[in-house]
């Protein structure tokens, strides 16, 4: 099997036009625009401020153009023309997507509130109803994601990635595309409210079920915050990824072998040896002995004969010539250019294109693609539809599992031995709560792929169904007599999804893939790490649930192309792409050479913009343009004795004097304490925000607020906390579905283990 490379034409038709500034609206409407939809980006007379971004090479931000390929953008040169730009790209649209919390003037485009004929997706940073701004940084402080960055006792760090404004410009995507479908059903529209915060939330959706009233406190999940950092091994040629988790005894003698290893391994599995277990750390020495005079190479085949994973850490600035990387072709530029333009991960295989040129209305197909709902508030855009989940671990039972929030029904396939995440601790109640988050909202039915009967109870199936979506190894599927030619003549309007960990063709295609390692392997650990040493991000888990996430997005998108013209779609992703599309600016960046920020809570891209010191601890601060910055200043000053001695009337200014700026801003800053300057800040216009601990936020959620956690179960087996949908539909309920079922000789019954044999 060959990878896709060829442009996407699923959403082929679709105009999209996107309002607001800034990196979530501009980023959704590349995304659209990527696959196929014809996106017109309308900016304000005095431009996007996504323009002023470093780096820039010229006059150019490279982030302004990273966000803006592929799309028709309109700058007119008054408020005026701004107004009529806006209603005329609206009469022939099918959906807004707009982020009014960018705007200056929040008002101006009110009137929007009062289409019903246009599906209209509002992206908020905060929770719809608190038009509070919080940015980039003050997103990840709210939900309690650079809690994984540094320890207890240092000063909060950031993800050195737009990891929220990927999640959130992610599910306004599939938002946009879940209500556009629904349209073509049912001729109603929907308003959509999006926050970025939830989005963030509902991705660590695992580490809020973990830690709430767990069994016992184990896990990786459970001691996030806490626990050791997967830091590098030391080959002889560079820092290497070295896991055993899945390695059987007779697998570890032979490793042990090879590499010489000296461990004693009495009253020991591997896993206890290299991972992500807490007793791995133990071991590091001597493993760092046994390897330190081979290649990387070699211990990777070693390990991966083994059954292991190990893969080489990569700097950002090298990512794109990693051999691995070059098979997916990531990029939409040339390397060799000014930089390169990083390309969305999704790719499909479409049997018929739409004809270009939008038809004003829904278009009815000529047979219905699930069945079909006319009801008001019916239980999600999706009802009705049919899912089929053969995904395993993480990255593939949580793409499904977004698809029944969105009121889909998905039956999720596992063979007798159970899904291997069922390993994962901790439980609650008896209850293993990873396995359950995963798999919220699901009918499990056990059918054994080794057998004849299994197979035909699977096709027949997929001849039922609107979707299937697997995680499989490269070449499983093919095994099995499926591959996706066989699925479209089983059923010739299915959706078929593939995700892999690494693509499938190269160096590294056959081996397994987990977070911790492309994140290793993707540039993303380095960007995350200190003093040059790169290291995991603690959050195991938050790239399997992106990558996931960026799922739901092009099953979404297979779905709206088979309801307009009848055709079955293949679509692909990658973790590895995925990880790469969430670093495209980060990766820009290193491509010029371009100096990071000593302080690891500050961005390159603008300034002021990290965490900055206060009387009781520390506030999550940024001035993203100069309107920002100018009421940042504004609210600064009044508890400053000296003036600032250098220039700061420019973004690339105060990026060349982020270092006296700091000392000037705490100089203030120290003298309030956190929520002061919160409250001022947000007073002011300028995103801000407290940083926040999960324990904080899972306390909150216990007493009542549901603002960005939310429970599910029952009294009898107990509830589980998870993050509350990132959407809000003005026509359609999405609400977190109950725990897994299983099905058993045609009856469906609770199971309160959450595990399926």
């Amino acid at each position: 099997m060959k990878e896709l490379h060829g442009d996407n034409r699923l959403l082929e038709g679709l105009e999209i036009v996107e309002l607001g500034e800034g990196l979530i609206s501009s980023l959704c409407g590349s995304m659209l625009a990527e696959l196929g939809a014809a996106v017109v980006k309308i900016e304000p007379p005095q431009g996007d401020w996504l323009r002023r971004f470093e780096p820039r090479v010229g006059d150019q931000s490279l982030a302004y153009r990273q966000c803006s390929a592929g799309k028709t953008v309109v700058v007119p040169s008054t408020d005026a023309e701004y107004r009529t730009a806006v209603r005329t790209a609206v009469e022939r649209a099918d959906a807004v997507i707009d982020h009014p919390d960018s705007h200056r003037d929040r008002a101006e485009l009110e009137w929007l509130h009062n289409l019903d004929d246009i599906v209209r997706c509002d992206i908020h940073d905060n929770v719809p109803g608190n038009d509070t701004r919080l940015g980039e940084t003050g997103i990840q402080a709210t939900t309690g994601l650079c809690g994984y960055l540094g320890s207890l006792h240092e000063s909060p760090r950031t993800v050195r990635a737009d990891v929220a404004t990927v999640a959130a410009a992610t599910f306004t995507a599939q938002a946009v595309l879940a209500a556009l479908f629904a349209r073509e059903r049912t001729g109603v529209s929907s308003h959509i409210d999006v926050s970025a915060a939830r989005s963030v939330a509902a991705i660590k959706s695992l580490t809020w079920a973990a830690q709430h009233d767990p069994d016992a406190w184990v896990g990786f999940h459970c001691n996030a915050e806490t626990g050791p950092v997967q830091e590098p091994y030391q080959a002889a040629d560079g820092p290497i990824s070295f896991d055993l988790g899945a390695v059987t005894m007779a697998d570890y003698k032979r490793l042990a072998a090879d590499l010489a290893l000296d461990i004693d391994m009495s009253g020991l599995t591997p896993s206890d040896i290299a991972g992500f277990g807490d007793d791995a750390i133990r071991f590091r020495s001597a493993i760092n002995r046994a390897i330190e005079n081979r290649s990387a190479h070699d211990v990777g085949v070693a390990v991966q004969r083994a059954r292991g994973i190990s893969v080489p850490y990569t700097q950002l600035g090298r990512v794109p010539d990693d051999p691995q990387v070059q098979c997916l072709q990531p990029f939409r530029t040339p390397l060799g250019s000014v930089a390169p333009l990083v390309r969305l991960p999704l790719r499909s295989d479409t049997a018929t294109p739409l004809p270009l040129g939008n038809p004003g209305h829904p278009r009815e197909a000529d047979t219905p693609a699930s069945t079909p709902i006319n009801h008001d508030r019916a239980a999600g855009p999706l009802a009705g539809v049919k899912v089929l989940d053969l995904g395993i671990a993480g990255v593939g039972p949580w793409g499904a599992t977004l698809l029944a929030y969105l009121g889909a029904d998905v039956v999720k396939v596992e063979s007798p031995a159970g899904d291997m995440i069922q390993q994962v601790e901790p439980d609650q109640n008896g209850r293993r709560t990873t396995y359950t988050a995963l798999n919220l909202g699901k009918r499990v039915q056990v059918l054994d792929l080794k057998t004849e009967d299994g197979i035909e109870a699977l096709k027949r199936a997929i001849s039922e169904s609107d979707v299937i979506t697997e995680n499989f190894r490269p070449g499983v599927m093919q095994r099995l007599g499926l591959d996706p030619d066989e699925i479209l003549q089983l059923n010739p309007r299915i959706v078929t999804f593939s995700s892999t960990g690494y693509g499938v063709e190269g160096p590294l295609a056959g081996r397994r893939a987990t977070d911790g390692h492309i994140q290793a392997l993707s540039g993303f650990a380095a960007a995350n790490g200190r003093d040059g040493t790169p290291e995991v991000l603690r959050y195991n888990g938050f790239l399997d649930l992106l990558t996931s996430t960026m799922n739901t997005l092009g099953m979404l998108a297979g779905l709206l192309h088979t309801q307009r013209t009848g055709q079955g779609s293949r679509i692909t992703n990658t973790m590895l792409g995925t990880a790469i599309f969430a670093e495209q600016v980060v990766l820009v960046s290193a491509h010029l050479g371009v100096d990071e920020p000593d302080d690891l809570s500050e961005r390159a891209e603008y300034a002021p913009a990290g965490a900055f010191r206060t009387k009781d601890g520390w506030v999550a601060v940024e001035a993203r343009n100069d309107h920002e910055w100018q009421a940042f200043e504004s609210v600064v000053a009044r508890y400053q004795t000296a003036p600032l001695t250098v220039d700061v009337g420019t973004n690339a200014a105060r990026c060349s004097n982020r270092g006296v700026l700091r000392q000037w801003i705490e100089a203030s800053t120290c003298q309030l304490p956190t929520r002061a300057w919160v409250l001022a800040f947000h007073k002011a216009g300028v995103p801000a925000a407290q940083f926040t601990r999960d324990a904080e936020n899972l306390g909150r959620a216990q007493v009542g607020d549901t603002s960005l956690i939310t429970s599910t179960g029952d009294a009898e087996h107990g509830y589980l906390f998870v993050g509350v949908p990132p959407w809000e539909f003005s026509n359609y309920t999405c609400s977190v579905p109950p725990p897994p079922v299983s099905i058993a000789d045609g009856d469906v019954r609770t199971v309160p283990t959450g595990v399926v044999r």
